[in-house]
C-alpha cells in the first residue's frame, strides 16, 4: 500500500481518520468544537426589542457557528499530514466542505467523497480497506 492513503469518516460531532497503510493502528479521532446549539448562561431571549422592532442575533450565532466549523475542517485536514489520496464518508455535506479545505491546501491531491450512515470505528477501517484494494 502507498503512503499517504487516508480515509476520512465526518460529520459535525467528530472525524475519524484512517491512514490505510497503518490500517486498525493508524485511527486517528479528532472531536468536533462545534456548538449547534448556544446558549450562555443567564442568557434571556432569542431576540431584544428597540421599540417596535425586534432585532434578533441569528447572524452572530451563525458566524460564530461557520468560524468553529473552519477550525474543525482545518484541524482535520491538518491531521492527514503528506495525504496522495484521499476518501471522504459520512452524513450530510460537511464531507463536501473538508474536500474544499482539503484541495485548497494541498492541489496535489486525489479526493472523493462518498455517502455513508453512521459507522463503528472497525467498520469505517474496513471500508476504507475495501476502497483502497480495489
Amino acid at each position: 500500500m502507498e503512503e499517504g492513503k487516508y480515509g476520512v469518516w465526518i460529520d459535525g460531532k467528530k472525524a475519524v481518520i484512517v491512514n490505510n497503510e497503518l490500517g486498525k493502528e493508524g485511527v486517528v479521532e479528532v472531536a468536533s468544537d462545534i456548538d449547534y446549539n448556544p446558549r450562555e448562561e443567564g442568557e434571556g431571549k432569542k431576540y431584544t426589542r428597540m421599540g417596535k422592532q425586534f432585532i434578533s442575533h441569528e447572524k452572530s450565532e451563525e458566524n460564530s457557528r461557520q468560524m468553529e466549523l473552519a477550525s474543525f475542517l482545518n484541524k482535520v485536514s491538518s491531521s492527514m499530514g503528506a495525504a496522495t489520496k484521499v476518501v471522504l464518508y459520512g452524513p450530510g455535506k460537511i464531507k463536501d466542505e473538508l474536500k474544499k479545505v482539503i484541495v485548497s491546501s494541498n492541489t496535489n491531491v486525489s479526493v472523493e467523497t462518498l455517502p455513508s450512515d453512521h459507522l463503528t470505528t472497525n467498520q469505517i477501517v474496513a471500508l476504507v480497506a475495501q476502497y483502497f484494494s480495489i
